[in-house]
C-alpha cells in the first residue's frame, strides 16, 4: 500500500461499506435494456495489447472485462476493501489481472512509460488533487504513443442546466456526502483542453447511458456523461 490521503480513503470506505448501491430509480428500469454502462463503452474503445492500468479500479469491473485482451492488467483505487473484492474476483474468475491500494492524487508506484493504456472511469472527479497535475502523472505513466480514456460526468448536460435555471444544485452522484463526494466538475470542451495541456492528443469522444449513440450527435448538451480517448504526444 502506498501513501493516502487518509480522510478521502475513509470517505470511499464508508460509503462502500455502509450497503451503498447505485440505483437510477423506478423510471430507469423500462429503458435499462437500451442503456450502455460505462465500463462497456470504455471496452469498446479499447485496442488491446501491452501493459493496461485501470485508475479508480473499484472491484475491478472494467479490468476483469478487457484482462484477456492485455499481457498485463494492473488496476488501483484508494478503498482498500474494493481492492480486497478485485483481487478476490480476479482470483475466482482466473484472470491475469492485480489490484493494489493507492492514492490516485499522489504519485503512482510505477516508472515512467510503463504502460500502454490508461483507463480512469468514474474516479476523476472525485480526486481532491488538481486534475492538470493528475492527468500530468497519466501522461507520465504512458510509453510513447500510449492512449489514455477518461470518463466524467458532463455538468453542460441539459438537465443540470435546467436544475441550475430553477435553482437547484445539479447533482451529479448518488454517492454519500456532498454530491456524493465529487470534487471537480467538467464539460465536454474543458475535459478536452484538460488532456491538451497535460501533452495528450484527444482523437474521439464518446458517452454512455440510456440511447448513448444518437445522444452522441449533440454529446455537450443531450449526454450526462463524456469520454475522451487522447493519446500521448
Amino acid at each position: 500500500m502506498t501513501e493516502v490521503n487518509s480522510d478521502r480513503q475513509a470517505f470511499f470506505e464508508e460509503t462502500y461499506t455502509s450497503g451503498y448501491q447505485p440505483s437510477y430509480g423506478w423510471w430507469f428500469k423500462p429503458f435499462e435494456r437500451f442503456s450502455l454502462h460505462r465500463e462497456r463503452a470504455v471496452a469498446a474503445l479499447l485496442t488491446g495489447g501491452g501493459r493496461f492500468l485501470d485508475v479508480g479500479c473499484g472491484v475491478g469491473d472494467l479490468a476483469l472485462m478487457v484482462a484477456d485482451q492485455h499481457d498485463t492488467v494492473h488496476g488501483v483505487d484508494i478503498a482498500p476493501s474494493r481492492v480486497a473484492q478485485a483481487n478476490q474476483r480476479a482470483q475466482e474468475k482466473g484472470r491475469p489481472a492485480t489490484f493494489i491500494v493507492a492514492d490516485i492524487g499522489r504519485r503512482l508506484p510505477y516508472p515512467d512509460a510503463h504502460f500502454d493504456t490508461i483507463t480512469c472511469v468514474a474516479a476523476l472527479e472525485f480526486i481532491p488533487a488538481d486534475p492538470h497535475d493528475v492527468m500530468r502523472e497519466f501522461h507520465r505513466l504512458l510509453a510513447p504513443g500510449g492512449v489514455c480514456i477518461v470518463q466524467v460526468p458532463n455538468i453542460a448536460f441539459i438537465v443540470h442546466r435546467l436544475r441550475l435555471l430553477f435553482g437547484t444544485f445539479p447533482v451529479t452522484s448518488k454517492q454519500i456526502g456532498w454530491d456524493g463526494g465529487t470534487c471537480h466538475y467538467f464539460t465536454v470542451r474543458s475535459l478536452t483542453r484538460l488532456c491538451e495541456d497535460a501533452g495528450f492528443r484527444v482523437t474521439a469522444r464518446a458517452n454512455s447511458g440510456v440511447f448513448a449513440a444518437p445522444r452522441r450527435a449533440w454529446l455537450t448538451m443531450l449526454s450526462s456523461d463524456v469520454i475522451v480517448t487522447a493519446v500521448k504526444r
